[in-house]
C-alpha cells in the first residue's frame, strides 16, 4: 500500500508540474503569436513606404516585388480623356475608362491608382 500512495503523490505532483507548464506554454505561444503579427505589421509598413512590395490583404506574407511601372497622373489621365473624346464624343463613361487603361497600359504605367485618378479627372 506504501507503494501505491507514494506513487500516487508523485503522479498527481507531475500532473500539477504539468498544468503550471501548459499554462506558462500557453502564455507564450500568446504572446509569440502577437509578436509575429507585429512582425508582420511592420514588415509591411516599411515595404509600403519603400516601394519595394505591396501589403497582402490577407494578412498571409507573400513575395516581394519591385513595383517598377510609374503610375499616371492625373494631368496625363485627363489630357488621354480630352484626346479621347475628341475623337468620340459619344462614350460611354465605362468605355472611356477602358480606353484610357489600355493607352496607359501601352504606355508602360502600372494600373495601381488609374481608377481614383479616373474619377479624380472626371471631377475635374
Amino acid at each position: 500500500m506504501v507503494k501505491t500512495f507514494g506513487l500516487e503523490a508523485v503522479t498527481e505532483q507531475l500532473k500539477q508540474e504539468r498544468a503550471e507548464l501548459s499554462g506558462r506554454a500557453e502564455v507564450l505561444r500568446a504572446e509569440l503569436s502577437s509578436l509575429e503579427a507585429d512582425l508582420t505589421r511592420v514588415d509591411a509598413a516599411v515595404g509600403a513606404l519603400s516601394g519595394d512590395a505591396l501589403p497582402p490583404l490577407n494578412g498571409k506574407t507573400s513575395k516581394k516585388r519591385k513595383i517598377t511601372q510609374p503610375s499616371a497622373s492625373k494631368t496625363q489621365v485627363i489630357s488621354l480623356i480630352t484626346n479621347e473624346l475628341s475623337k468620340n464624343n459619344n462614350l460611354q463613361e465605362e468605355d472611356l475608362k477602358e480606353r484610357i487603361e489600355k493607352q496607359l497600359v501601352d504606355a508602360g504605367y502600372t494600373r495601381l491608382g488609374f481608377s481614383l485618378r479616373f474619377k479624380e479627372a472626371l471631377a475635374d
